[in-house]
């Protein structure tokens, strides 16, 4: 389990794999603001979209991020 998968842990949901950007502010002890601008200039990975308006952020993005690693995704083929 990454770092940043213990990130809002509940009883009722023990394990996440996305988070909401005050989510992943909070995971990565930071702003909101702070999130935004680091996402805006590209030194944190930019969201995946669940639809046009709910963005998330993979936490596996966000790990490799912090720790100076990239992550292969696959690509999807239909």
């Amino acid at each position: 389990m990454t770092d940043l998968t213990m990130a809002g842990l509940t009883r009722s949901n023990p394990f996440k794999i996305a988070l909401n950007a005050r989510e992943a502010a909070n995971a990565l002890s930071l702003t909101l603001p702070e999130f935004e601008r680091l996402v805006a200039c590209g030194s944190l990975p930019r969201p995946v979209f669940l639809s046009p308006e709910i963005p998330r952020w993979l936490c596996a993005d966000l790990d490799a991020a912090l720790h100076g690693t990239n992550v292969e995704h696959e690509e999807f083929e239909p």
